[in-house]
C-alpha cells in the first residue's frame, strides 16, 4: 500500500511538471 501511494504521488508530481512545461512552451 505504501509503494502504491508513492507511485501515485510521483505520477502526480510528474504530471504537474509536464503541464507546467507544456504551458511554458506553447
Amino acid at each position: 500500500m505504501i509503494i502504491y501511494n508513492v507511485t501515485v504521488n510521483v505520477e502526480k508530481s510528474i504530471n504537474d511538471q509536464w503541464l507546467l512545461w507544456i504551458k511554458e512552451h506553447i
